[in-house]
């Protein structure tokens, strides 16, 4: 190494200990400003598509109360009027508008057994109606054939039987008609009851967008649309990233780091050598910041815009290797949003709450968001 080159290290040495002196304790007002521009609303307006193996299309949006299907539709215009919409957080870990928030947020899954479950009845109830139509058009040709006597007259004067043809005929056209309809109404029955489920197939239909932090939202077209690249694959990384299809994250925005060691500069990698092992691991009670959209636009939309708010709490648990529990209050609306420690670093992504609480949810630990991004 030349002098040139030795004076160049130690001075970027002396810079790299300056900058871990300064990695200090922040507020959180502080970690608000430095991180918010870079956390995002995201809404999903989607619905579900259902392929029979006739190939016969329905569309739906979920499950109702009873586990029946809910906004059962078979024309695709009806259930583009009838779509589902949900909220959540993301926030920028690229230049190139990449996003990440979580997978029930993006790319909302259902479980095709519950689907064909719903389907089976539904098919049922549509087999007995036909059952039931068949039924009263057995009652209705019955009544025909009843009603043929009323065609034959006798006459008493010469001791003759007389025969309307033409309401005889008439009654015999509709006898025709209706059995022809049993008969087609038998197949269809049939066809009911012995589809075979098992080729159902099932996909959400999405239409995602999002809007920036601290800026005007009134309707669902100021969101900026958005594209889904990937989705995680493991059950237990509740994790999507979407883009902006212009692949250009705004100036301004601030972006939070995730990236790997191979991606880093020449003074990061420095920093991590000579930084503390210990500085980055999380403790139990050690204090967290999550910054995000709680209940959607109704906590964010204020007379400035909608705006995140930034909430805090401790670790409860000692964290697995997947997850982190912690008392920071969230709502629904706040799955995807980034939760970073005192430094303003990020920790983890909020993706679940702890069932009959608002106080202590769990995180996706970040070694699992990098190692999600680092593999898209």
């Amino acid at each position: 190494m030349n002098m040139k080159h030795l004076k160049f290290y130690f001075l970027s040495l002396f810079a790299l200990l300056g900058l871990a002196a300064c990695d200090s304790t922040k507020t959180s007002d502080e970690i608000l400003k430095e991180c918010g521009s870079g956390v995002v609303m995201v809404t999903n307006q989607f619905y579900y598509k259902i392929t029979l193996p006739t190939g016969k299309v329905w569309y739906f949006t979920g499950f109702d109360a009873d586990g029946d299907l809910e906004n059962w539709k078979m024309d695709l215009a009806e259930i583009q009027k009838n779509k589902k919409m949900i909220t959540g957080t993301g926030f920028f870990v690229s230049e190139d508008g990449k996003i990440v928030t979580n997978r029930h947020v993006a790319a909302p899954t259902i479980t095709l057994s519950d689907t064909k479950k719903s389907v089976r009845s539904l098919l049922d109830g549509m087999a007995e109606m036909v059952r039931a139509e068949m039924e009263s058009m057995s009652e209705k040709y019955d009544e025909l054939e009843r009603s043929k006597s009323d065609c034959y007259t006798y006459n008493e004067y010469d001791g003759n039987y007389y025969v309307d043809n033409e309401r005889l005929q008439q009654i015999e056209q509709q006898q025709t008609l209706l059995k022809e309809a049993y008969d087609g109404d038998i197949q269809i029955k049939d066809n009911i009851r012995t589809m075979d489920l098992s080729e159902l197939k099932v996909e959400p239909v999405c239409e995602l967008g999002i809007a920036y932090n601290n800026t005007y939202v009134t309707k669902i077209t100021d969101f900026i649309p958005c594209v889904v690249t990937s989705v995680s694959d493991k059950e237990n990384v509740d994790l999507a990233m979407i883009q902006l299809k212009n692949k250009l994250t705004p100036e301004g925005k601030h972006v939070f780091a995730v990236s790997d060691n191979e991606n880093q500069g020449f003074l990061d990698k420095l920093k991590s050598l000579f930084a503390s092992s210990d500085k980055d691991e999380l403790l139990t009670d050690q204090k967290l910041y999550m910054i995000g959209f709680n209940a959607g636009f109704t906590l964010s939309n204020t007379s400035q815009g909608i705006k995140a708010q930034i909430t805090s709490g401790t670790i409860s648990q000692k964290p697995d290797n997947d997850k982190i529990m912690y008392t920071i209050p969230a709502l629904p609306g706040s799955s995807g949003s980034p939760v970073v420690n005192e430094q303003g670093k990020l920790a983890a992504v909020n993706f679940a709450g702890v069932t009959g609480t608002q106080s202590f949810n769990y995180g996706i630990l970040i070694k699992r968001v990098k190692q999600f991004i680092n593999n898209d």
